[in-house]
């Protein structure tokens, strides 16, 4: 790892670049960025939609229609579209032991905060640094598609996928830069670090995963401040929280500050502060928009911009707002507790900019949003990625964080739970590319550009004219056709695709006219127009930006056209498919790996000598709750043919038992959980135990499988026992010692949300138990119960413990993949 002079950033400004021109011809203001000495209730609209260049330069990529920037007249109707939530949702969860915030008292969090998601051409994968434990550690997913992700076993922390221990806080950006002039510095990760005083600390890394040293440290900001990177002015671009302290009170918002290179500590600028004080003096920028941001009245607080996200995607920047809707947890008391345990209510909505600073928001409903139902991966809180989205093919592929929340929980539990943080996950949604909006007909329309100038050869659009047809016509800038390039002798698009050339009949290219002031006018009749771009040849590269790259792309911008159509990725329908392959047989079922937290099986130990004494019984889901018995005397002892001719573990009933190597996440940490047992009871007992809870069958109680908590109660007391208790019913009822599959299942804290199930059939009857939390680690055991007693006598060939409570479908499906592998029938 190299190591670099830490130092503090130049407190100096950076002077402005009088006239600056853009190359789309947007002049920029001599005072750069604009002063404001209040922010807005509502965005004005940007200058250079009120006052618009002359010509416009279209050689910056696809130009899409997200505003009246390029129209000068038009009959068609805009139409703003919204990103799908795909299926397989959440794509990347909490399935590690170092994710699941074991010292913050149960976090669980895989998510990027903003992190970045990227494809790397070097290694041709999609790649996500994402946070791995709430406020833990930056760890590294990797994908072959951008759905279906992995978490390499690194180097950094041997058997883990962490690539910057403890390197993650409430703010991080890491950027791919391949246009690096050092490829030490090809990827840069910056974190706000809360103990020096809330300041961004800059690392660099040649391939993602080994990172240098703090090369330097920021001056003080807000939270959730993060970086991006406008290429159209070669600037690094601070998005600095800040809180409006008007009359307005219009709460979170953001300031601006940019500066020209983050690499050397000696040119980085960093604007001035007050003593004391966490706040940049730096230009105001952005906050919601009063009385267009849609609030949720019901919890009673104004919108607020929670967070800013930037990329450049084709000629623009690309803003994704994430809205705060409605918060109220536990450090925020204003608003009203409409939804207990319910995350904060932010959800991500668009805005798009030509220069990088003026923000213009067409349309305010949300883009990527939060579900309505409790227990969805998206119940609140949806933030936005850093970089937020790849390049498919056809598709643009958006990543975004959700959290699950702790739907339920008491005002006692809240120090332990967090709701507001509870539960985070990672999200994928897709959108048709370039389908931000589209310019639609259902009858013949035509739309007119402004005056433009290219310097390339060949003109394309983005188009679905499949049940109608598009032509297109150019014009000089007084409106005159241009022969041969006419409307008449335009060959008429009726098709639906995402790159198609536009071509006249007597007419090779358009190359003639590079350089010269022309405008373009559409024909459509029943479709949709997204974007046009003149390419330099026939391959329809747009040399715009691709945000996180894609596929086919070695570079930031799209210089191969049709070929990132090829890179090796499934269309999103293939895909589609490929997640929502029919459901599983009743008979076979599946494991969902969602919040998976234990899984022991007998048929995982590696001995063939039955009657073998067992020390050690290694956790398969790789979170590490081994359990281990170093006594030889209270080892229980492998039996290779015991259920139906699959393994077990027997226990003797005297004091045989196993020792958890993680005591937190089987019955306390976690807010709800279910848990299934294969066991072959002789004379039965305890299964699993964590202090005042169990998990028990007695076969000489007529076969009764119980779940036992302590807990307190409002009056301070310690009340025990609380029990459910469980009977197979007299008509199912099959001999006691018979191999069976015992299910807990727990939907919360109140009482009668614990189930209990004996193969596949409801079974609890009698008081429901209180889960008992606790705050600190404490012993759990497998074969007995807590302070070694009530142990087991029987057989156990497999556990899986969940940290939450599984819908019916997912109970359902693990139930058949236990019953068909132990020949166990499940339900009859």
């Amino acid at each position: 790892m190299s190591r670099c002079l830490t130092s503090l950033v130049l407190l100096v400004s950076v002077p402005a670049i009088a006239g600056e021109r853009l190359d789309n011809g947007i002049e920029l203001p001599d005072t750069w960025p604009p002063r404001r000495e209040h922010l807005p209730q509502r965005l004005p609209k940007p200058p250079y939609l009120t006052s618009p260049p002359d010509v416009v330069s279209i050689d910056v990529g696809r130009q899409l229609f997200v505003d009246d920037f390029l129209i000068e007249q038009t009959t068609m109707t805009r139409r703003f579209h919204q990103a799908k939530y795909h299926p397989a949702n959440p794509v990347l969860t909490y399935d590690r032991s170092w994710e699941l915030s074991k010292a913050q008292g149960g976090l669980p969090t895989a998510c990027p905060y903003s992190g970045g998601i990227w494809y790397d051409p070097a290694v041709k994968k999609f790649r996500m640094w994402y946070m791995g434990g709430y406020i833990e550690h930056l760890c590294l997913a990797e994908s072959e598609d951008g759905i279906r992700w992995t978490k390499p076993n690194l180097d950094v922390k041997s058997g883990t996928n962490i690539v910057l221990w403890k390197g993650a806080t409430e703010s991080n950006s890491l950027l791919m830069d391949l246009n690096a002039a050092d490829p030490r510095q090809r990827f840069k990760y910056f974190m706000t670090n809360i103990g020096k005083g809330w300041k961004t600390e800059y690392r660099h890394s040649p391939d993602g995963i080994h990172w240098s040293e703090l090369v330097w440290y920021s001056g003080p900001h807000g939270d959730r401040t993060t970086v991006f990177f406008n290429p159209f002015r070669k600037r690094w671009v601070f998005a600095l929280r800040t809180a409006d302290r008007s009359g307005a009170r219009l709460g979170r918002s953001k300031k601006y500050w940019e500066t020209p290179d983050i690499t050397d500590a000696a040119t980085v600028q960093w604007p001035a502060s007050a003593p004391g004080q966490f706040e940049a003096d730096a230009p105001l920028w952005v906050t919601a928009d009063r009385g267009l941001d849609r609030p949720r009245t019901e919890i009673g607080i104004a919108p607020q911009l929670y967070h800013l996200d930037a990329v450049a995607y084709e000629s623009l920047m690309l803003g994704y707002f994430s809205i705060l809707r409605g918060d109220f947890h536990e450090n925020d008391g204003d608003g009203r507790d409409a939804y207990p345990g319910r995350p904060k209510c932010a959800e991500v909505c668009l805005g798009f900019s030509r220069d990088g600073f003026h923000w213009h928001r067409p349309t305010h409903e949300t883009f990527m949003g939060i579900s309505e139902t409790p227990g969805d991966w998206n119940w609140g809180n949806v933030q936005s990625a850093g970089n937020t989205m790849v390049v498919v093919g056809d598709h643009l592929y958006f990543y975004v964080s959700g959290r699950r929340g702790a739907g339920g929980n008491t005002a006692k539990d809240s120090e332990l739970l967090h709701p507001a943080y509870a539960g985070c996950s990672t999200g994928l949604a897709v959108l048709r590319r370039d389908g931000f909006a589209s310019m639609d007909a259902t009858s013949p329309t035509t739309l007119t550009t402004r005056k433009l100038k290219f310097s390339g050869s060949q003109l394309f659009v983005n188009t679905d004219a499949a049940e109608g047809e598009l032509r297109v016509e150019m014009l000089d800038e007084n409106l005159k056709p241009i022969h041969p390039f006419t409307k008449d002798a335009c060959i008429p698009i009726k098709r639906n695709k995402t790159l198609q050339q536009v071509t006249w009949q007597g007419a090779a290219d358009l190359s003639a006219y590079a350089g010269k002031t022309v405008r373009f006018r559409f024909h459509l009749t029943n479709g949709s127009l997204y974007s046009f771009w003149v390419s330099p040849d026939s391959s329809g590269a747009s040399n715009g930006f691709v945000a996180g790259g894609g596929p086919g792309f070695s570079a930031h911008h799209d210089n191969v056209g049709r070929k990132s159509y090829r890179g090796g990725v499934a269309s999103y329908k293939q895909l589609v498919h490929e997640v929502l392959k029919p459901a599983p047989n009743p008979s076979t079922g599946v494991l969902p790996q969602e919040s998976l937290i234990m899984w022991l099986k007998a048929d995982s130990l590696k001995t063939s000598d039955s009657q073998a004494p067992i020390s050690s019984w290694q956790d398969s889901s790789k979170n590490g709750m081994h359990a281990a018995q170093t006594e030889s005397k209270s080892q229980p002892k492998w039996i290779a043919k015991s259920i139906n001719n699959q393994p077990a573990l027997r226990f003797d009933g005297t004091d045989d038992h196993l020792l958890l190597d993680h005591y937190a996440g089987v019955f306390h940490t976690f807010y709800k959980s279910t848990i299934f047992a294969v066991v072959k009871p002789a004379s039965g007992g305890t299964i699993l135990s964590q202090a005042h809870s169990y998990l028990a069958f007695q076969p000489n109680r007529g076969g009764q499988l119980s779940f036992g908590s302590g807990f307190s109660s409002s009056d301070g007391k310690y009340h025990w026992p609380g029990v459910s208790t469980g009977l197979i019913p007299p008509t199912k009822r099959k001999n006691a010692q018979s191999p069976m599959l015992c299910a807990l299942g727990r939907s919360g804290d109140q009482t009668g949300q614990t189930s209990l199930r004996i193969n596949g059939i409801r079974a609890d009857y009698g008081k429901s138990a209180i889960p008992y939390h606790r705050t600190s680690p404490i012993e759990a055991f497998v074969g007995c119960a807590y302070r070694k007693h009530s142990f087991w006598a029987g057989d156990i060939a497999e556990i899986i413990v969940y940290g939450r409570a599984l819908s019916e479908g997912e109970r359902n499906s693990v139930e058949a993949y236990l019953g068909q592998k132990y020949q166990i029938t499940i339900g009859n």
